[in-house]
């Protein structure tokens, strides 16, 4: 594969390099443009997987060279899982991972709460364990505040 360079910084198979020194500015903004990347990248390699299952079936297996297959198949089960519109921007594949399994609809649901609270995914996973919890009967509800019905956290951890 070729290097990218972008604004003086050269960025390789094996690592990132500047030219010249960035200003601070332009420093967090590659940071911020590699978080948005290594976020990109679960998407785009789940994506590709299942295309190639969709193509040439069980022969797609084969082109995972060099590849770890456990995280290819994770990423392809999560992508599958989420087509097209269901996927938010502005949460991260790992938020997606973590309500993955749910019913569509409740992994929506939880999805939606996470984007407009901010969650993290420690707390997002909270919730979902939370939520499994009482769909197998372990709990009858979670617990909320009596006057505006909020799910109450741990002031000291953030869990419910």
């Amino acid at each position: 594969m070729n290097d990218l360079t972008l604004a003086g910084v050269v960025v390789t198979t094996t690592g990132l390099t500047y030219s010249s020194p960035p200003s601070w500015e332009q420093w967090r903004e590659d940071g911020r443009w590699l978080a948005r990347e290594t976020e990109a990248i679960r998407w785009r390699v789940g994506d590709w997987y299942n295309a190639g299952e969709t193509f040439f079936g069980e022969q797609a297996a084969q082109a995972v060279d060099g590849l770890s297959a456990q995280s290819i198949q994770n990423a392809a089960w999560v992508a599958n899982r989420y087509i097209g519109s269901r996927r938010r921007e502005s949460l991260s594949w790992s938020h997606h991972a973590e309500v993955a399994a749910l019913e569509p609809a409740d992994a929506d649901n939880l999805l939606d709460e996470a984007e407009a609270k901010q969650w993290p995914v420690k707390r997002l996973r909270a919730v979902r364990n939370e939520v499994k919890a009482i769909t197998n009967g372990k709990k009858t509800s979670l617990p909320t505040c009596p006057g505006c019905g909020t799910v109450l956290t741990c002031p000291n951890c953030g869990e419910p």
